[in-house]
């Protein structure tokens, strides 16, 4: 079987590829659903690592929240200006689907370090194959691998849930928000000049894909 993992270095997480999961389905009569099931699923570093990526729970609202709420105060990577509440991002992991996603990645202390969504890109159906998507890690976190290994989960996850690609709008100017992209094969679309104002700053975005097939 062959296994995705997120890259190098000692926090790198494994996931198994989708038609892995076809012949654990043949072979084990009976649990082919259990084996599709995601919500049973986790994707685990080595030992070294300890970091677990789970399904995120409305009882991890108040870590996605906090973490949320750094990347908009830190203005490099979101447009968005509005921080949020524990009880709003309650409500927006309630709301999620079973297309959409929210996954935690969890250091081996049980603390919520970073997350991750597949989010709708249009609502028309025929954008129903194409998810745009989020990944956010903690201030102290950061520089350890845990954007590498939730990013290479969501694409995991897009993959059994029949996306057929995921797109991105982010702020060239970051750094390492676009070397992580790049890591992961995500290619330029193009850039929207002076397309946002922040802080009475006119902001490009730039777009990016990856096509899943």
């Amino acid at each position: 079987m062959r296994q995705g993992y997120s890259g190098e270095g000692p926090h790198r997480s494994y996931c198994l590829d989708p038609a892995a999961l076809d012949v654990l389905a043949a072979f084990l009569p009976g649990l082919g659903q259990r084996v599709r099931s995601w919500e049973e699923l986790v994707v685990t570093t080595d030992a070294a690592g300890g970091m677990t990526i789970r399904e995120a729970t409305v009882a991890d609202a108040p870590a996605i929240a906090h973490i949320y709420n750094q990347g908009i105060e830190d203005r490099v990577a979101t447009l968005e200006t509005a921080v949020r509440t524990a009880a709003e991002r309650a409500e927006w992991v309630a709301a999620r689907g079973r297309r959409h996603p929210v996954l935690v990645a969890v250091n081996g202390d049980g603390v919520v370090a970073g997350w991750g969504s597949l989010n709708p890109f249009n609502p028309r159906p025929v954008y129903d194959h194409v998810a745009d998507f989020s990944v956010y890690v903690a201030r102290e976190q950061r520089g350890k691998g845990i954007g590498d290994a939730l990013l290479a989960a969501l694409e995991d996850r897009a993959r059994a849930l029949g996306y057929h690609k995921l797109v991105l709008a982010a702020f060239p100017t970051n750094a390492p928000g676009m070397r992580l992209y790049e890591r992961h094969g995500f290619v330029t679309v193009g850039i929207y000049h002076e397309h946002g104002r922040l802080d009475g700053h006119w902001i490009d975005v730039i777009v990016m894909e990856k096509l899943l097939g």
